[in-house]
Parts: structure tokens; sequence; C-alpha cells
């Protein structure tokens, strides 16, 4: 009855015989269960009996009955509501739930009325013909840096065995600046991983404060540098260091180099006065900061994405994470056309709610009646006045 978790993010449950048990089951948040006799898909959130659940056919909410519409619950998920008036509930109720299923699954999601996207591959974004694109953090299309500091690591690589998977290994070859606003963190391995990194105050070398902690995934390419959820101010007093731990991946064999360092088997979160390190000359994970850095200008759209429709409007949903405080339709702007059309249609973003640290916009639908007609589409993002903002999944809903 239940597809085992080869879609899911957590959890632990034995397989689901039947229907019932499918629809009692209360998964954990982001868990995505399949029932392929009923043909639906239920995505969890750790209270809801059976999740929230989808049609497979249709990707709209099991239920409902005839002259009821889909619209986004208080919950986040989606529900059947009685029709009132106006649309009947959210414009960008299916784009977000498009949006949920491609960053449950790690694919784009196409349907004949929605297409979404959570850039976990590339496939759908014309990379190519983008202006000041970085695509090397997994999931995210940002503006590329230029200008600024950056310091770190005396060598890559050396020849001494690379530290064992689980410890925290703290690079006291060197200290970080005092008083600089951390904008990047750079770790180099020539083996794909993943694992987090911390910035950290020196008490002594048995002791430490973790003042800053983000998880990464390296793809094993040499030096990547990784951009701070929220950039950093260093305090203006204190010995600073860079910590690094692969959980998985990362260096092996005598790749990593040699140096003082401090270690311990656990990824502790921001706290302080922590101790039980170990300190001693062994192998360290080669790391670098970046500081004083400026966005670039970033455009960047779609490949053509066929439609089954010729659309008269497109409306839908992004995630952003901006690390740069920035005005909606100033700072980023998105935009729509029928692939044939020299010209694009601009949405007006507005914030839809708050998902931890990534803000969820929708826009209303964006008229395209003025446009030649064509049943293949694009979306273009941009952003201006130097803003580093990161495009974390986007959402078309077509609309005949």
């Amino acid at each position: 009855m239940r597809v085992p978790r080869r879609l899911a993010r957590v959890g632990a449950a034995a397989d689901l015989p039947n229907a019932a048990a499918f629809d009692a089951y209360v998964g954990p948040s982001g868990e995505l269960t399949v029932d392929h006799v009923r043909g639906i898909i239920a995505l969890h959130n750790g209270s809801t009996a059976g999740g929230v659940q989808f049609k497979i056919a249709s990707l709209l909410p099991a239920g409902g009955t005839t002259g009821q519409v889909v619209a986004r619950a208080a919950s986040g998920g989606a529900e059947w509501v009685d029709q009132t008036g106006g649309s009947g509930g959210s414009s960008s109720s299916d784009s977000l739930l498009a949006l949920a299923l491609s960053e449950a699954t790690s694919n784009h999601v196409a349907t004949r009325q929605v297409f979404a996207d959570g850039f976990k591959s590339l496939g759908s974004v014309n990379t190519g013909g983008a202006t000041n694109l970085d695509t090397s953090e997994v999931g995210y299309l940002k503006p590329t840096t230029s200008g600024g500091t950056t310091k770190g690591s005396a060598s890559a690589s050396g020849s001494t065995t690379a530290p064992t998977n689980g410890f925290l290994i703290v690079d006291r070859t060197y200290a970080v600046d005092n008083n600089v606003l951390i904008s990047k963190i750079g770790i180099y391995s020539t083996t794909a991983g993943s694992g987090s990194f911390k910035i950290m105050n020196e008490d002594s070398t048995t002791q430490f404060d973790i003042l800053y902690t983000q998880n990464f995934t390296h793809a094993g390419a040499g030096w990547q540098d990784f951009t701070l959820s929220t950039p950093f101010q260093t305090p203006t007093t204190g010995t600073l260091r860079i910590g690094t731990r692969f959980a998985s991946g990362g260096p092996t064999g005598t790749v990593v180099a040699t140096g003082n360092r401090a270690s311990i088997n656990s990824d502790p979160g921001v706290q302080n006065n922590l101790g039980g390190f170990t300190s001693d000359s062994a192998g360290v994970f080669s790391s670098r900061y970046s500081y004083g850095l400026t966005a670039a200008n970033l455009s960047v759209n779609s490949e053509i994405l066929p439609c089954p429709i010729i659309p008269s409007s497109i409306a839908g949903a992004l995630r952003i994470v901006a690390v740069d405080a920035a005005t909606l339709n100033t700072d980023l702007m998105f935009d729509v056309r029928r692939s044939s059309s020299a010209s694009w249609a601009t949405a007006t973003l507005e914030l839809d709610f708050l998902d931890g640290g990534v803000s969820v916009l929708k826009f209303a639908p964006v008229s395209l009646t003025s446009q030649a007609s064509d049943d293949d589409v694009q979306w273009r993002f941009r952003t201006a006045n130097g803003k580093m903002v990161k495009l974390d999944g986007a959402a078309l809903e077509y609309r005949a």
C-alpha cells in the first residue's frame, strides 16, 4: 500500500499495510508517502493524521465536492473550500503545492496547469544565457559577487590523513578578522560531501563559543564558497576561528593540510563555553572567509517550457532568501512571457508568508494577451541595486 520512503527526507515508520493505516499515519515534517492503489500523495507536517493528501492525477487535495475550489489552509497546506466570490482563495495555492512537491522530491514538477522547480538540478534553467549567475549552492540561483577581501588557510591541501567524518575540526592556523561582516565561507574538498561550518570564538585551546553555524553540501570540485544565510558581523575582540565538519563524503585519504587544530566528535549549535575539545597538530579542512563583497545584478530565465494550453495569463509563487534587505519589485523582479514574444510581462510580487528563513512570495495573474500566440512559456528572475537575493524555487500557474 505504501511505497517505502524513497522520496522522504526523514522518518522511520514501518510500511503501512492498508488505506486505514495510511490515513492514520502521522509522518515527520517533509516526509512524502504514496498510496498507489488510491492514487494519493501525502505530504506530512508532523501533526496531521494521513498528512495533506493530494490526488496524483491532478495534484489537487483529495476530497472536495462540486462547486468547491482549492485554497491554502492556515497550516500552510491546501484544502477544498466553498467558493464565496472572487477567486475562491489564494491565487497561488496550486503553485505552493507544486513548490512543496518539487522541494520534497528534488525534481521539477510539471502538470497540465502548473510548473514548479526547486533548482536541485538545473535542467529547466537557461544557465548559458544568464548574466551574473552563481549556481555553486545546490538549490539556489543567486548573483555573483566581486571585490571584497578573502582570507583563510595558507594552503588548499596537503599530505595528512583526513579527519574522520563526524568530527568538528577547528583550524587554529589562522584567526578570523575582528569587526568585519562575513558574507561567504569557503571549504576545500576534491570529494563531494555534506556537513556544517562554524564561526567560533576561542576561549582556550579546549573550549570555544559557537557564534554561527550553517549546513553545506559540497560538490567536490576544490574550493567552494557558501553564502551565509545571514551575513555575520564578527566581534570587535576575541580570537576567532573557522570550524568545519563533514558528516558524509568530503576529503578522503591523504588530501588535507597539517596544522594546529582543536577537534570534537559532535555537531554543536550556537552556544557559549563549550568544552571537551582535543588540541593537537594534525589534519585540518582548508577554509577561507570573505567580507566586503558586492553582489552583481542577476538576470536568469528558464528554458522554454512546453505548456498544454495557450495561456492568457500566468500566476505563481516564489521562494527567496534575501541575504541583503531587499524591496520587492525594486530590488528583485519576476517576469513571464509566451516564449515567441520579444517582450516580458512583469509580475507584482507580494509576501505570502515566511517559512523559517525563506520568504514565500506570490503574484496575481499576469496578462499575456498582448503577446504573440504560443503554447510555450518562460520565466525570468532579476535583481538590482547590488542586492544579494537567492531564488530557492519558482512555480507558474497557467490560466486559459
